[in-house]
């Protein structure tokens, strides 16, 4: 009787071991967090070929179904090498399914808000963009449209928190 206990037991404690095991195997991570851009994958004919150091600041901060983003590149004038990006930033709803990061922008300053208020859906109030992403605990990368080869970019993100 006490073998057949022991045995049951046993068998619960396997069962729930192989299904915390399964579940953290098929989740990526979460998205909701503090994010980084550190570099640019560049993409020829479809596959990537190269990644470049990202210069400036470019954070992203997701929480449950809404998103921010600040960002200032730097770009320097060849003649007064000065910095002369002025920044921008924007902040809306997201949606993300399987590897489709969905967002709706509302919100954003300098040319992010130029663009919003150039495209914004006047009976939806917002932009609605959509990337196909690659992520983990540490790593997220956003694949920005390529065009009709394959040519194009994706920027790569690490997790800041």
């Amino acid at each position: 009787m006490l073998t057949n206990k022991f045995k049951m037991k046993n068998t619960y404690i396997l069962f729930f071991l192989m299904f915390i095991f399964s579940c953290s195997q098929q989740k990526k991570g979460d998205l909701e967090g503090s994010w980084i851009r550190t570099g640019t994958i560049n993409y020829l004919r479809g596959e990537p070929v190269d990644t470049l150091a990202f210069k400036g600041i470019f954070f992203e901060v997701y929480t449950k179904g809404s998103y921010s983003l600040l960002m200032n590149e730097i770009k320097i004038d060849s003649v007064s090498l000065e910095d002369i990006d002025k920044g921008s930033s924007e902040a809306g709803m997201y949606i993300l399914e399987g590897n489709k990061l969905k967002k709706k922008v509302y919100y954003g300053t300098g040319w992010i808000g130029e663009v919003i208020d150039k495209r914004r859906d006047p009976v939806k109030g917002f932009v609605e963009v959509e990337f196909e992403v690659d992520y983990g605990n540490n790593h997220l990368s956003k694949l920005i449209r390529l065009d009709s080869i394959g040519n194009g970019f994706a920027e790569y993100y690490t997790r800041v928190e």
